[in-house]
């Protein structure tokens, strides 16, 4: 590694480096500054032209016990297709295909909507963004950890399932069941 600093004209540099105490060549992690994105598929059975609607279970810290649509949060090693599909696929226990635009050379899922809610302490906003998907079955096999119960609805039973659980919605649900619908 020597010869090639020296042979590369960075010896110099690479030593003083090297010499620097530990403190002075890191900055401290600020977390603050990671960001977080929320990618949430609207699942549309094709056969049945139904919405899947997912219960979160009582115990999860934010909106328990809402209706939602999933989520899937993908990490710095993966595209947020396979994310989304790999992530839906343990939360519900079927594959999905989520929506791609293929007039692109960079071939990417395409969004419906834009969302942004802030966390429990009320300074944190996460933000997501809301795709859809197709689903080719009505039997799941939900992750009782993350929800209580599923349903599929369809564009006609809208006005009924928003009305009698209007308490129990997250936030938009209604304009992103119309938006997939539209789409």
């Amino acid at each position: 590694i020597e010869r090639i600093c020296k042979d590369l004209g960075i010896l110099e540099k690479v030593e003083t480096w090297k010499n620097k105490k530990s403190q002075d060549r890191f900055e401290p992690f600020d977390d603050t500054q990671r960001p977080e994105l929320h990618c949430c598929a609207v699942c549309y059975n094709v056969k049945t032209k139904k919405i899947l609607v997912l219960k979160r279970s009582c115990s999860r810290k934010r909106y328990p016990g809402k209706w939602e649509f999933g989520c899937a949060k993908p990490t710095i090693l993966q595209n947020i297709k396979d994310a989304i599909e790999d992530e839906y696929e343990k939360d519900i226990g079927c594959k999905i295909n989520v929506i791609i635009d293929g007039n692109r050379e960079d071939s990417q899922p395409v969004p419906i909507a834009i969302y942004s809610v802030y966390g429990t302490d009320k300074k944190v906003v996460h933000k997501g963004i809301i795709f859809l998907a197709a689903i080719n079955t009505d039997k799941l096999d939900i992750d009782k950890n993350k929800f209580a119960e599923y349903k599929f609805i369809s564009r006609k039973e809208i006005d009924a399932f928003v009305s009698e659980n209007s308490d129990n919605l997250i936030p938009d649900m209604e304009d992103s069941i119309c938006k997939a619908f539209d789409f």
